[in-house]
């Protein structure tokens, strides 16, 4: 399991212009990079199609997850991780976030409040899937 999600600074600025854009609803999206060890180079927005509690929760169908891996991967890039936004909350995992776990792939959670991002955190999939564990965010200057 790696100890840190390496994102390029311009990842996280989409990600965060994301979460402004779908604000006051959560922002959610797929993260792509290159390789094994290779810093996440790319942020696929998805829909948040939550018709009630979109401000604490997101919904993803399954053929628009698949729809978006298809599109990462035929850009060259793999599934390296799963983003979205708290509203008015720290960027902490919450137990509906846990339910993510299940996919084994780390999650960046963004914190909004007051019209701006104010906390970026990175959590990684515990072994046995039933929970997650913070892990370092290792933002890089440029593309790697």
């Amino acid at each position: 399991m790696p100890t840190a999600l390496r994102i390029t600074a311009a990842t996280l600025a989409a990600v965060a212009a994301h979460a402004l854009a779908d604000h006051p609803r959560e922002a959610v999206g797929l993260l792509g990079h290159a390789g094994e060890v290779d810093a996440v180079t790319r942020a696929w927005p998805l829909v948040n199609e939550r018709t009630s509690h979109a401000a604490t929760g997101f919904l993803v169908r399954p053929e628009a997850f698949a729809a978006a891996e298809r599109g990462l991967r035929d850009a060259g890039l793999r599934p390296g991780g799963l983003y979205h936004s708290h509203t008015g909350r720290d960027a902490a995992y919450s137990t509906v976030d846990s339910r993510g776990a299940a996919l084994g792939l780390p999650q960046l959670i963004v914190s909004v409040r007051g019209g701006a991002v104010v906390e970026a955190r990175a959590w990684a999939a515990r072994a046995d899937r039933r929970g997650m564990d913070e892990m370092a965010l290792d933002v890089l200057d440029g593309a790697r």
